[in-house]
């Protein structure tokens, strides 16, 4: 059971497979499970599980190819990672592309501060508008005269006192 194990493993990894570590452990692994098979203990389901167990070379050779495949593609990826790091231009493109993300929020920001400011002259306005009628009225009951009080937005002349 430990050679079926082995080969389980094998076949469990990630690729590639070593071409030599396929070679070692499928085909003892493949007769443990004809014999497993042929003594009745194990049914193949389907044709494919029939044709691993009797012709254990097949899978040898279809691991070792598409591992041949991963190391191709792997070293092709690789390739051109190196070529894509390597342009100074697609560099500077990242670079821009961060910085005009980065301005962006800034500009958000700047925004939502700028609504804030707006709202909070809108409040000091009011109160203002509010403390200066209440101040007129206060002097108007002190001294029976008409009194205005200029505002800080109105012309020279306004507000002096009659």
């Amino acid at each position: 059971m430990r050679v079926l194990r082995e080969a389980i493993d094998l076949l469990d990894q990630d690729l590639p497979v070593a071409e030599d570590s396929a070679t070692r452990i499928i085909p003892p692994g493949q007769k443990v499970m004809a014999t497993l098979v042929a003594s009745g203990d194990l049914t193949p389901k389907n044709r494919e599980e029939i044709d691993l167990i009797q012709t254990p070379e097949r899978l040898v050779g279809r691991l070792t190819e598409i591992s041949g495949k991963f190391h191709v593609i792997s070293g092709e990826i690789a390739s051109a990672q190196g070529d894509t790091f390597s342009r100074p231009a697609l560099m500077k493109s990242r670079g821009l592309i961060k910085d005009a993300e980065e301005l962006e929020k800034r500009i958000a920001q700047g925004k939502d501060q700028l609504e804030l400011a707006r709202k909070e002259m809108r409040d000091l306005e009011a109160g203002i508008k509010a403390s200066l009628e209440e101040i007129q009225t206060r002097v108007r009951g002190l001294s029976e005269n008409r009194i205005q009080i200029r505002e800080p937005d109105s012309s020279p002349g306004e507000g002096e006192g009659r």
